[in-house]
């Protein structure tokens, strides 16, 4: 049993290669490579398998100066939610101020942005539905 995911991820890479080495080593640490399938040497390889872009719905916008917006829904379990927070926290260091990510489930939404380097909390809509109405 798991949950229905909406993640959108705004991001611009400072450096490539610090990104690459945050991801893995949050995903080996915390044991999450058990999957195969994504590149995991290229910051998209990475944003690919936080956001279960193997599964159901996976888009990527053109980069414009440097910024890129991903969007993805999938169905995981309860604890991938954790996954995408620590994830997020831990590569916040190698993306430029202002990166957000905003995910939302069936019980709700949250949403971080990074500022001086850290990833902080920021307000969300309750839920993806609330942007149609």
């Amino acid at each position: 049993m798991g949950q229905t995911y909406s993640v959108y991820l705004t991001a611009k890479v400072k450096n490539e290669a610090k990104f690459v080495r945050m991801s893995v080593d949050y995903l080996r640490g915390g044991h999450v490579l058990s999957c195969k399938g994504e590149d995991l040497t290229t910051s998209i390889g990475n944003i690919k398998f936080v956001m279960a872009a193997r599964q159901e719905m996976f888009n990527e916008e053109p980069a414009v100066d440097g910024w890129s917006e991903y969007r993805s829904d999938f169905d995981a379990g309860y604890l991938w939610e954790s996954v995408i927070y620590a994830w997020f926290h831990a590569v916040a260091p190698a993306l430029e101020d202002g990166s957000e990510i905003e995910v939302y489930t069936d019980s709700g939404g949250w949403g971080q942005r990074v500022e001086n380097g850290m990833a902080v909390d920021m307000e969300v809509n309750a839920s993806v539905d609330d942007e149609d109405e």
